[in-house]
This record gives C-alpha cells, structure tokens and sequence, in this order.
C-alpha cells in the first residue's frame, strides 16, 4: 500500500468521517438544484506526469510530480483530490479541520489564516502550511492548498515542495492554483474554459 506524503493527503479520512457528520452550509454561493455535469478544471503543467492515483472510499487521490521523479521521490508535487458525494462542508471547514489535526500530525506546523472567495459561483478556501520537519518524510513540506466546494463533490488541489520555496515560486503558483476552477457544461452561468484538464498515464 502506498504511503502519502503530503500532511493533509495523511488526514483524509479523518476528513471523510469529519467532514460529513459536521454540514456547513454558508450561504454565500447560490443554490443550484441539479448541477448537470460539473468538472474540475486543473490543467497540469506539460512538466509534470502523474505520478500515481487511487479511489479509496468515496476520495480520488492524484499526484502529479515533475518529469524524472515519482511520488516516492519528490522535490514538488501537485495533489488533486475529488471526495465523491461530500457537498455538506464549506471549504472553511475542511481547512480548519486541516489545520487542527496538521498540529498532530506535524508539531510546529505554520497555516496561514487563508482566503475565502467565490470563484465562477462556488465557494473556495486557500491557504498555505509549513512543517519544518514531516515525521512521514524527515524532511521540510510547504504547502499550498485550494478547496472547493462543488454541488456534485468536494475538490482540492495543493503544490508541495519538500524544500522551502522562493516568494517568486510561491507567487507563481499562487496564480496557477488560482487558475484551476469548478465548472459545470450544462450551466451557462458556471461556464468551464475552453482548454481542457490534461492528464498523463502513470509513469
């Protein structure tokens, strides 16, 4: 069985039993009935392959590093995770229960207080963590994370380095995590961009 390496990956199913027995509903973004076909928009950069990916529960699990690594053996990696059915927790939320169990997990882990936005009309929560020493790796793991609260599932997207990052790789993925979005085909008013999320067999 694989390990993960990311701190908040090693929570999910704390997340999973947590975030479902505790709804949230915030109100900020409108109400949508019946999404149709709602996707997750992250295009990966041509430099990164996927590493590896699972289904276990209702948590798809993806892990692109970049060309020359594996998931095993990494200096950065992007995590995508999609909780299947999870709709009753705000990206808030999932970020607090985060940050809490992260102090666990990784004592003296730094989390930045975060920002709460609507993003093509769902709600997004993103924030960045620091443990200066993963016990899973004994190693440095900074971490920027989005969450997404979509009408269909839940979504999240982090950037982790195993080092500690320049402000202009931060800046930089900054706005490639902004870039990525929930959309939906079949609603005019959440529409997806026209280039399409790219994927790469495991290598």
């Amino acid at each position: 069985m694989k390990i993960m390496n990311n701190i908040s990956i090693a929570l999910y199913l704390f997340l999973i039993a947590g975030c479902s027995s505790t709804p949230e509903n915030t109100g900020t973004a409108s109400e949508i009935p019946n999404p149709i076909n709602e996707v997750f928009h992250n295009p990966i950069p041509k430099n990164y392959v996927l590493g590896y990916k699972t289904l276990n529960g209702n948590m798809e699990l993806k892990e692109y590093v970049p060309r020359g690594e594996t998931s095993e053996n990494w200096t950065e990696m992007i995590t995508v995770q999609t909780y299947l059915g999870m709709v009753q927790t705000s990206p808030r939320k999932y970020a607090s229960l985060i940050k809490g169990m992260g102090k666990r997990v990784c004592p003296g882990i730094k989390s930045t207080v975060g920002k709460a936005t609507i993003q093509n009309g769902y709600e997004v929560y993103n924030w960045k963590q620091v443990c200066n020493l993963n016990p899973n790796t004994n190693r440095v793991e900074a971490t920027l994370i989005k969450a997404i609260a979509g009408y269909e599932n839940f979504y999240t997207i982090q950037k982790a380095w195993a080092y500690y990052p320049t402000e202009k790789e931060t800046l930089t993925w900054k706005h490639f995590l902004d870039s990525t979005t929930v959309c939906d085909t079949g609603l005019p008013d959440r529409p997806c961009p026209k280039n399409s999320p790219r994927e790469q067999p495991v290598e």
